[in-house]
């Protein structure tokens, strides 16, 4: 198969590996879209000896870089977003929207 792909397929599957690794665990991707990152992620994993077959030393690069991107970096990323869960904080909003409809209903009641 190897003789079949383009010049540029082992950088570009290389550096992409990357990035679908990354989408397919991050929580905040809806169910569906997550889906899609895992099957490309998987694609890609099994493309990986033939974009490193000559090159040894970028396959272990490339598998170190996964590990720390599975391990270290998305558990951050997910944690972050996670915190940040309230950024707009319609939460509270929809809590001070509720506490001027009591206070409105308890006017209107005897």
């Amino acid at each position: 198969m190897r003789p079949y792909l383009p010049a540029w397929f082992p950088v570009a599957n290389l550096l992409l590996v990357l990035v679908s690794g990354a989408l397919a665990q991050l929580r905040s991707v809806s169910f569906r879209t997550n889906f899609i990152f895992i099957f490309v992620f998987g694609f890609q994993l099994a493309l990986v000896p033939l974009s490193t077959e000559r090159h040894p030393v970028a396959r272990a690069l490339v598998t170190m870089l996964i590990y720390l991107e599975t391990f270290v970096l998305v558990p951050k990323w997910n944690r972050r977003l996670e915190g940040n869960s309230n950024i707009l904080h319609l939460e509270d909003i929809g809590r001070k929207s509720s506490l001027n409809d009591d206070e409105d209903c308890e006017g209107t009641h005897p």
